[in-house]
């Protein structure tokens, strides 16, 4: 599917669409785009209406900062525009089931870096789809402007699912921007670990202590919290299991999404349940917290008393209230400079993560003031002087992506880009580093490591050849001799 990412902009109000209608999965942070017919232009048009007019709460999210409607300036922006599209996948026949997906990855737009892709498994359709399973991948690509690349990976899906799921590849920033999804097909498992238990996450709910019990809050709702804020949840389990067992609430907690990084939390001390045969019963817990203003996930699952993991996985959503800001994404005009060019950074970050349509509280102001940018080659070299911005004041072009220019002072191949968001005393709301390969460059000089790869290669092959000549002379003086024996 062809995916690009446009940004409607309003004051502290930010919309995403590209003449697409939006579908999103039950308990999940992704929005899945699907392209929408010509004849269903008039609908589009009249469903964005509503949005500007009605103050609808399904569309907030911590990524979504909210305004009042007399002070919406709307602008459509594109931010980004990769693709993901001509896939195929191979399920094995092999114990593990595992699936080979490949699919051609297209970026139309910069040079864009932190390209990261996952896989999501599905059941059930509309109202009652919901997530099963989130594989992420660590590797980060980067495109040149108008590159496509086939990209292949291997998803092997959990042991224990058995039935038909629906089967999305979907690419994504680390710091959560969407950037493209593709549904691929269905496809049939058969379970081949017996034991499991099943947190059933459409059952699942978040209370927030202090409040009424009848207030609850969605998974993947991105209920906003003060420090002091204790969130309890529960969730109905069953148990796929042919004896008693035991478990306790885990979680692992991710930085804006489970494609951002692994951070400590509160290590909240959960209660133990006990489970017979085949047992269905709800389990209670305490969510821990993130110590820094802004948006995560905590992934929670069940663990056994031996410290392994006996269940699903279901990401909670949470943002964390205070002063903080978000680096959305960061393009370049190039994938390398020479002495004497002028790189321009494109750059698109928002405010405070709590900021959002639908937020429990009003939102934090932001306390940012300057954009950092400095850049840097392969080498760790400096390629430019560390540049700073001032942030405009305005909020409406706070909120857009802007171009910055920064001189380049030496020759600049592999560029590193790093930006940060800071306040009036330094202090880092938002950091963002992207590192984007170059072609070859004439002049380059390689990092040590690829040197030292290099070399060891030519003599690993130098050694190779040498090998191979001493056995075929080694062959034919024994067959000489050979001879001479008979």
């Amino acid at each position: 599917m062809i995916c690009a990412v446009f940004i409607l902009k309003c004051l502290r109000f930010n919309l995403k669409l590209k003449y697409y209608k939006i579908n999103k999965l039950k308990n999940n942070p992704m929005i899945f785009f699907a392209p929408v017919a010509p004849a269903n232009f008039f609908k589009l048009f009249l469903g964005l209406f509503i949005m500007l007019i009605l103050p609808v709460s399904t569309f907030g999210s911590s990524h979504s900062p909210v305004s009042p409607l007399n002070t919406i300036e709307p602008v459509i922006q594109l931010v980004a525009d990769v693709n993901l599209q001509d896939c195929t996948y191979t399920q094995s026949l092999s114990a593990n089931q595992s699936i080979t997906i490949v699919c051609d990855i297209t970026n139309k737009l910069g040079n864009q870096g932190d390209i990261r892709y996952g896989v999501r498994l599905t059941k059930g359709e509309g109202d009652t789809q919901e997530l099963i399973d989130t594989k992420v991948y660590t590797q980060a690509l980067s495109l040149k402007t108008n590159q496509t690349i086939k990209h292949s990976i291997e998803y092997t899906p959990p042991g224990y699912l058995q039935g038909e799921y629906g089967l999305f590849g979907f690419l994504q920033t680390s710091d959560g921007l969407p950037l493209a999804s593709n549904f691929l097909g269905k496809i049939i498992l058969k379970a081949t670990i017996p034991s499991y238990l099943e947190i059933k996450s459409n059952t699942c709910s978040l209370h927030i202590q202090g409040e009424p019990k009848t207030t609850t809050y969605a998974m993947q709702q991105g209920v906003d919290i003060d420090q002091n804020e204790v969130i309890e949840g529960t969730c109905v389990v069953e148990a796929h299991t042919t004896g008693d067992t035991t478990i306790t609430p885990s979680f692992v907690t991710y930085q804006k999404s489970v494609f951002g990084e692994i951070v400590s939390d509160t290590k909240e001390t959960q209660k133990q349940f006990s489970f017979k045969k085949n047992e269905t019963k709800t389990v209670s817990f305490t969510l821990p917290k993130a110590s820094v203003p802004q948006s995560y996930d905590a992934v929670f699952s069940l663990i056994s008393s031996d410290g392994k993991v006996v269940s699903n996985e279901v990401p909670i959503h949470y943002v964390l209230r205070g002063p903080s800001a978000t680096i959305r994404n960061v393009l370049l005009d190039k994938d390398y400079y020479t002495a004497g060019d002028t790189a321009h950074v494109s750059v698109f970050w928002t405010g405070s993560a709590d900021s959002f349509f639908g937020a429990r509280k009003p939102p934090t102001n932001t306390t940012a003031q300057n954009l950092v940018i400095s850049i840097k080659d392969a080498n760790n070299a400096p390629c430019s002087k560390e540049t700073r911005f001032v942030i405009p004041a305005n909020e409406s072009e706070r909120n857009a992506m802007a171009d910055y220019s920064l001189p380049i002072t030496n020759l600049c191949a592999n560029p590193q880009v790093m930006t940060q968001i800071v306040d009036a005393i330094d202090a880092v709301l938002a950091q963002k580093t992207i590192g984007f390969t170059s072609d070859s460059v004439q002049g380059y000089v390689a990092p040590k490591e690829e040197i030292a790869f290099k070399q060891n290669f030519m003599l690993y092959g130098l050694f190779a050849v040498l090998l191979t000549i001493i056995s075929v002379f080694g062959g034919i003086m024994f067959i000489k001799n050979r001879n001479k024996v008979i």
